[in-house]
């Protein structure tokens, strides 16, 4: 059986506060959280940086040394003071860290990926494509509820999905030319906001490109479901925990369509956006 140009494996890292929980956690994916949130001395930051010289079982199958093209953002190469900030980052954020890793065959990564500047362009231009071609759905919102992990005590309910999409139909007008902003104060899962995505890509319109969403929610487990639900969907968001009526936050997260057009959408924040 021949291997695939490219391979990719996808896994998250869990909160310090949830492996806090549990000495078994804790004892068993420990370790993994310190070298991904950089506490150690051989941490994430210098394996992408510099690439791993051993072969694990999981790269010699590929038939070549995994390497880097160090570490990268939208604007180039890090410097030292944008790998140390990373570093700093890393080490606080109180969330679970996600990460992807991707390797290619030889020839095909020489031919199209050989540098951070192809790297980004490929991430660019593909990761969107990607992720808009799972379903629509609230998939975790409908699944919580049928866990019955719902807040009862505080009204936690889910809209279904089917009527999520039709209040959407009817609420939503026609979109403006220009980009604009998606307001959802109390996101849930975030399955209004992906059902206004999938209206919208219905009509014809490249929410990806001309819309970005705020949401926000109290609820921490909230906050991530809607982040992951967001970020598959290939919606760019801005996902806060936070209390929306005092505005108290206790943590952001981006999405990656966010991210990849982060200056356009930062500016966007800054008041240059239309409203809805």
């Amino acid at each position: 059986m021949s291997v695939p140009n490219v391979n990719s494996k996808i896994k998250y890292i869990q909160n310090e506060e949830d492996l806090a929980k549990s000495s078994v956690l804790a004892e068993k994916y420990g370790g993994n959280r310190q070298f991904y949130s950089s506490r150690l001395a051989d941490d994430y930051m210098k394996y992408m940086d510099k690439g791993s010289k051993e072969k694990t079982d999981y790269i010699s199958y590929a038939g070549d040394e995994e390497k880097s093209c160090g570490v990268f953002d939208k604007s180039g190469l890090l410097t030292s003071r944008g790998k140390q900030k990373l570093r700093q980052n890393l080490r606080k954020t109180k969330s679970i860290i996600w990460d992807c890793l991707l390797t290619f065959q030889p020839e095909f990564g020489q031919r199209y990926c050989n540098d951070y500047e192809q790297a980004y362009e490929m991430m660019k231009r593909e990761m969107p494509r990607f992720l808009k071609d799972q379903k629509p759905g609230d998939y975790l919102g409908e699944l919580y509820m049928q866990i019955e992990a719902g807040n009862k005590n505080a009204g936690q309910y889910f809209t279904p999905y089917d009527v999520s999409k039709f209040m959407a139909a009817i609420t939503l007008g026609e979109p403006p030319d220009k980009p604009f902003i998606l307001n959802e104060p109390c996101c849930g899962s975030g399955g209004m906001v992906v059902a206004a995505a999938d209206v919208l890509q219905s009509r014809g319109y490249n929410y990806t490109d001309k819309m970005l969403v705020v949401a926000n929610d109290i609820d921490r487990h909230c906050v991530l479901m809607a982040y992951t639900q967001l970020s598959f969907a290939a919606v760019p968001a801005v996902v806060q925990w936070q209390d929306t009526l005092t505005q108290e936050t206790w943590d952001t997260f981006y999405t990656p369509a966010y991210t990849l057009q982060a200056s356009k959408f930062n500016r966007m924040l800054h008041g240059r956006g239309t409203q809805m």
